[in-house]
């Protein structure tokens, strides 16, 4: 017996919430919104995959990895588990990065770059500016290849771990590294636990290691009036503004709200 896109929807929202319902749908049918209310009556054309694909969800994997995409400032990247799954707070950090700095030929580098999303996304917006993306992950790289490939997005790539195998200076450093501390866990949702790659996520000392470990470093690798945005957790601004006041006292350190009125990231000048 078929069944038609309407009564499919219908069935799925037995399991799931009518977003994650409509995201599955029109990412199997390479549909917008609009398409998929113009084809609710039409037969279902993918039933057996839809239906695989909803059981998997029940199942606490995220959307974007059943898809194999995420949108990501009006682009869609792949994404896979081998690399976080790209959210609406970093392109809040990408609208003040592309803000502040209008100028061309900038020397950018995105350090912790998993999909490539911060990286790829500056220079398809700069399109003048010269773009560099680390990762400590072989398989992140691998990701963010292939989306700056399929994006057509002409950036750097170099395995790193922070500044280890990093001797250029930049003019721009961005940064959305791992800042959950792992008494986090419990409070924490199971799609991202399960499938999200924990090296990505989790950092030592409450999750504060990896902004002390670029403060360290980050004066050698910033061009004279060089600037560096980091992406942080909410609850951690304070901690983060005095260890890159500590690392560069002679630094200038703001921080920005999100739309939501959280603390979520940090500039540094030198």
């Amino acid at each position: 017996m078929t069944k038609t896109n309407f009564e499919v929807r219908q069935w799925a929202f037995s399991y799931l919430n009518q977003a994650d319902v409509d995201l599955l749908l029109m990412g199997l049918n390479d549909w917008t919104y609009s398409q998929l209310i113009l084809h609710l009556r039409d037969e279902c054309q993918n039933w057996p995959i839809f239906e695989a694909y909803v059981r998997r969800a029940r199942n606490d994997e995220p959307i974007q990895y059943i898809l194999k995409q995420a949108h990501f400032y009006d682009r869609f990247f792949y994404v896979d588990q081998r690399v976080l799954i790209p959210r609406m707070e970093t392109e809040e950090l990408i609208e003040w990065v592309l803000a502040d700095n209008q100028q061309s030929h900038q020397k950018v580098l995105d350090l912790g770059t998993g999909s490539g999303a911060i990286a790829i996304t500056l220079k398809c917006e700069q399109p003048s500016w010269q773009v560099t993306a680390s990762d400590i992950s072989k398989d992140a790289i691998a990701v963010a290849k292939q989306n700056s490939t399929s994006l057509k997005a002409n950036v750097d790539f170099i395995v790193s771990d922070v500044f280890n195998n990093i001797d250029d200076k930049y003019d721009l450093i961005i940064s959305n590294p791992p800042y959950i501390a792992d008494t986090e866990i419990t409070v924490m949702d199971q799609t991202v636990l399960k499938y999200e790659p924990h090296l990505a996520l989790f950092a030592p000392n409450h999750g504060l290691a990896i902004y002390q470990q670029i403060a360290l470093n980050l004066k050698d690798h910033l061009l004279t009036n060089g600037t560096a945005y980091f992406e942080i957790g909410y609850q951690q601004g304070p901690q983060i503004i005095a260890i890159f006041k500590k690392a560069l006292p002679d630094a200038t350190v703001s921080l920005q709200k999100d739309m939501a009125g959280n603390d979520r990231m940090i500039k540094v000048g030198v």
